[in-house]
């Protein structure tokens, strides 16, 4: 075919093409998406979860020490406030002993105050001044020949005493004091025979014979004594009293051979001073403010002693409520200390048991209500108990990139073989 014979077919296609109606276009066809329920269908979710107690609690003592008894066993059911355990307290009630007598006198020290001086009390203080004065006018005063003599005597007899002290026992002494007992054991043995031949009369305890044996058994036992004193050494604390007393006249001796220093004489005046002003104070009865003070001391002294009694109530473990001891991690002799966390027992309440859901999920959580019914299947039983929703968390915990909230289950009957810690399967109605 020729070339033009060619472009002139096509041209004739075209305009035919051209005079058709356009063809229909396909409608769209619309098809509904379904709406997801929520997780686990039929209005109800579902969580895993464990069986635990309604109460129970990790049990410690504040304080160090050595566990002196432990009263309790694994698996013994306790009463509220019943002693547990107790550590060695030595230390602690010395400390209250001593806080109940500081109590003591100062309650003692605040009575006197309140009921004013006594005339006793205020004879004791003014023999004192007078004392005090009296030896302050000595000091002044110029020494007596009679006064120097006595002193030079008080110290030949300290001297002396000292002397038959350090000299020990004396022969001489000894002979008499022997024949002493004797004399006197032959009397007393006299004395013994003739209460005895009268022993049956009625009247015989107010006899002579009975003055007689009871004289005689006196001048026995005086006998034995000096019989001792004779024969036994000194004791050291003889010697030293003897020492001291020898000391004490020759330094009173010295004072009036020499007359009384301006330092002397100082130190009595001030003691005149201070016994003046007690005396004063005494016999003007009490200040306010004594009493005033007073009334603090005894405040502080019962602060005192009740943080003694804390200290010692430390030392003991009760049992804050009824319930079963599950574990028990200390023995007596044991040394403990007070770590934070560290539990020397576990108490839990067995008798009252809930169901705690671990892992509801967030999107679920927000269809669960305070009240709602619950199907609890426990594994370890076989077994679906009927519960409700108890309490349901506030505030979320993350599992493995999950965020999960607590929901905890109370269950309306509790079978016998029920145990904390059995885990179990929680469906919560929804609807």
């Amino acid at each position: 075919m020729k070339k033009g014979s060619i472009l002139l077919l096509l041209l004739m296609t075209a305009l035919v093409g051209c005079s058709r109606s356009p063809a229909p276009m396909p409608s769209a066809t619309v098809t509904a998406i379904p709406t997801l329920g929520v997780i686990g269908g039929g209005g109800t979710v579902t969580a895993s979860a464990e069986v635990v107690p309604i109460q129970y609690a990790e049990l410690g003592l504040p304080g160090d020490g050595v566990v002196a008894e432990v009263l309790v066993t694994e698996g013994d059911e306790v009463e509220a406030g019943q002693l547990l355990l107790r550590l060695s307290a030595t230390q602690q009630m010395a400390s209250v002993s001593q806080a109940e007598a500081h109590l003591r006198q100062a309650q003692i020290q605040l009575d006197r105050l309140r009921a004013g001086a006594d005339p006793r009390e205020i004879e004791v203080v003014l023999a004192s001044l007078e004392a005090a004065q009296a030896g302050l006018a000595q000091l002044m005063e110029d020494v007596h020949p009679e006064q120097l003599a006595a002193a030079e005597a008080a110290v030949v007899s300290a001297r002396t005493a000292l002397q038959t002290l350090l000299a020990g026992p004396d022969e001489d002494a000894i002979t008499i004091a022997a024949a002493d007992l004797r004399r006197a054991d032959i009397g007393l043995k006299q004395a013994q025979w003739a209460y005895d031949e009268v022993a049956f009369g009625d009247d015989v305890g107010e006899s002579s014979e009975a003055a007689e044996l009871e004289q005689a058994t006196l001048d026995y036992e005086t006998a034995v004594a000096n019989y001792h004193m004779a024969v036994d050494s000194p004791d050291q604390e003889s010697i030293d009293a003897a020492r001291a007393q020898l000391a004490a006249a020759e330094s009173d001796l010295a004072i009036l051979q020499r007359g009384a220093t301006d330092a002397e004489i100082a130190i009595a005046g001030a003691e005149v001073r201070r016994a003046q002003a007690q005396y004063e104070m005494v016999k003007s009865g009490v200040r306010l403010e004594d009493i005033a003070d007073a009334e603090s001391e005894v405040l502080a002294a019962e602060a005192g002693l009740a943080e003694a009694q804390a200290a010692v109530a430390a030392a003991e473990l009760y049992a804050p409520f009824a319930g079963t001891v599950t574990s028990l991690h200390v023995s007596p002799g044991e040394v403990i200390s007070s770590v934070p966390g560290y539990a020397l027992l576990t108490l839990a309440d067995l008798a009252h048991l809930k169901v705690d859901a671990t892992d509801l999920s967030e999107r679920d959580v927000t269809e669960v209500d305070v009240g709602q019914p619950v199907i609890v299947y426990v594994e370890a039983l076989g077994q679906n108990i009927e519960g409700r929703v108890m309490r349901i968390a506030r505030q979320a915990t993350v599992v493995g990139g999950d965020v999960v909230y607590k929901v905890e289950v109370s269950l309306d009957e509790q079978p016998p073989d029920l145990r904390w810690g059995m885990s179990a399967e929680v469906e919560i109605t929804t609807e």
